[in-house]
């Protein structure tokens, strides 16, 4: 768990890869879910901040109002982990209303995870769209000792 204190750096590095991957090879719908991406970071930070929901987990947003969002995300995932512990618990509830109970830590997992799915989808359609892929793994990350 101790290598969670790299997402924010992560996510900036492999959205802002993400985010040069798509203005390089126009995809068909991929804006959607590189906005969908943002927008559930968010939704997770704002969880973890005891904020309220700030937007939808798909928002629409075009690719140049998806810039903004990539470092404050991950300005928002420093503050939380300089704040909490990776074991405390975080009540909250899903859209549909249902109440769930997790930590830090699998909510930052959960994170981390959700991201690499999506970005696996996007460079799998820029690939086949003839476009160049720019790899996000997190081995790959400078920030990465492995």
């Amino acid at each position: 768990m101790s290598h969670l204190q790299d997402l924010p750096e992560y996510l900036i590095w492999a959205n802002g890869r993400v985010l040069q991957m798509l203005r390089e090879t126009a995809v068909d719908d991929d804006h959607r879910i590189f906005a969908h991406i943002l927008a559930a970071e968010r939704v997770w930070a704002s969880t973890l901040m005891d904020e309220p929901r700030p937007c939808p987990v798909w928002p629409g947003w075009t690719l140049d109002e998806c810039v903004p969002l990539i470092p404050d995300n991950g300005a928002r995932y420093r503050q939380i982990l300089d704040a909490r512990s990776l074991d405390e618990p975080v009540a909250y509830r899903f859209s549909t209303g249902e109440a769930f109970e997790s930590s830090v830590g699998r909510i930052l997992l959960h994170v981390l995870a959700h991201g690499a799915y999506h970005r696996g989808q996007i460079a799998q359609d820029v690939r086949r769209a003839g476009g160049q892929i720019i790899d996000t793994d997190y081995i790959l990350f400078p920030g990465s000792e492995y």
